[in-house]
């Protein structure tokens, strides 16, 4: 969910040109990522809640967590991709090579196509694991999507101070 209404947000701000407000207050860009993704995750936290009542599993602890880790994942990856793309189109096309390397695993592992426990470096895979209550190598999912979220936020953030660089004005 992330990934792409991250995305879309992000690139309806820019066509309303919101960011060139915020490109000149006050506002810290790790202000501006950390609310985007507060939103998201608070989202995908009451998504998760709903289902998980429903559906009778168990493990909420762990299920909890990985919806808050996979969640401000994609909101990282959103918001980056959407910091570089100027349209919708060119923004879906970015965002391809992420669906291959990190669904594509995700969903074979989940449907046991591949089986080796090395995958849970992959996001999608570690993901998949701590939301469907899996507790085997709990803390190896948890430590690879913590890496995989701070790297993806690093980079988000230089593409978000990119952005509102682009669009201050000049020096007088």
């Amino acid at each position: 969910m992330g990934l792409y209404f991250m995305g879309a947000v992000v690139l309806l701000e820019k066509s309303q040109r919101i960011h060139h407000s915020l490109a000149v207050s006050p506002l810290k860009n790790g202000e501006y990522i950390g609310a985007k993704i507060i939103a998201f995750v608070l989202l995908g936290v009451v998504v998760g809640v709903i289902l998980f009542l429903y559906s009778g599993a168990k493990n909420f602890p762990l299920i909890l967590s990985g919806i808050i880790l996979a969640s401000t994942l994609f909101s990282c990856l959103g918001l980056y991709f959407a910091s570089k793309a100027g349209t919708l189109n060119r923004f879906v096309i970015a965002t391809i090579p992420v669906e291959i390397v990190v669904f594509v695993p995700a969903i074979l592992y989940l449907f046991d196509v591949i089986h080796s426990d090395w995958w849970i470096l992959n996001p999608g895979v570690a993901a998949v694991k701590l939301i469907s209550g899996d507790s085997s190598f709990w803390v190896f999912s948890m430590l690879s999507l913590i890496v995989w979220t701070s790297v993806t936020f690093y980079f988000c953030q230089k593409a978000v101070a990119q952005l509102f660089s682009e669009m201050k004005g000049g020096k007088i």
